[in-house]
C-alpha cells in the first residue's frame, strides 16, 4: 500500500498557496475547506432569509441592488 506524503511548503508565490489549499490531500486542510464552505453557506442563507422575510413584510419594497436583476426591469430584446 502506497502512502501519500506531502512535501513541505516552499515560498514560490501565490500559485503555490492556491495549489496547497485548493488541491490538497491533507486532512487538516480539507477540514478547513469544509469549515469555511459551511461558514460561507451560513452567511448566504442568512442573507437570503432576511431578503425573503423583508419581502413578506413589505411586498412592494424595492431592494436597490436587486432591482436591475428583475426580469421586468431588463431592456426588451
Amino acid at each position: 500500500m502506497q502512502k501519500y506524503t506531502q512535501k513541505p511548503y516552499t515560498a514560490r508565490g501565490a500559485k503555490r498557496i492556491y495549489w496547497k489549499y485548493i488541491f490538497s490531500l491533507d486532512h487538516k486542510v480539507i477540514g478547513k475547506q469544509y469549515y469555511f464552505l459551511a461558514l460561507f453557506s451560513v452567511f448566504v442563507g442568512i442573507v437570503l432569509s432576511v431578503l425573503m422575510r423583508l419581502h413578506l413584510v413589505w411586498p412592494k419594497a424595492a431592494v436597490p441592488f436587486l432591482d436591475s436583476c428583475h426580469p421586468l426591469a431588463l431592456p426588451a430584446a
